[in-house]
């Protein structure tokens, strides 16, 4: 098999720029989504998880970030300040949770196609 002298020099360029391509450092993909801010707990400031309604004022928190504030602050609302709130008679708001779920699904696909590793 004969390799013409110009065919082994373009091809040993072009391995030589593939290798320096792949030696430098990859862009960063840092774009900052804002969360909605009904999607964030008022007690905990994060992102809700298992959100409730709250029946009083029908303010939505975290379950458990509910659960401790009610039973701290003698079971007053933190939003209306009504008195005797009882945490059995909090609702869960699938609305919001499902929300959560959609956008916790679409960030797990875009990772896994990025093939970067999940950090949070």
């Amino acid at each position: 098999m004969s390799w013409s002298l110009g065919f082994l020099l373009s091809h040993r360029k072009a391995v030589q720029d593939y290798k320096k391509k792949s030696k430098q450092p990859a862009e960063k993909v840092s774009q900052k989504v804002e969360t909605p801010p009904e999607l964030i707990c008022a007690i905990c400031k994060e992102l809700m998880k298992d959100a409730v309604i709250i029946p009083c004022c029908g303010e939505s928190y975290c379950y458990d970030c509910i659960q401790d504030y009610l039973c701290e602050y003698e079971f007053t609302c933190p939003a209306c300040k009504k008195d005797n709130v009882s945490p059995d008679n909090l609702a869960p708001n699938k609305a919001l949770r499902a929300v959560r779920q959609q956008g916790l699904n679409a960030f797990n696909r875009i990772i896994t196609r990025l093939g970067v590793a999940r950090t949070i």
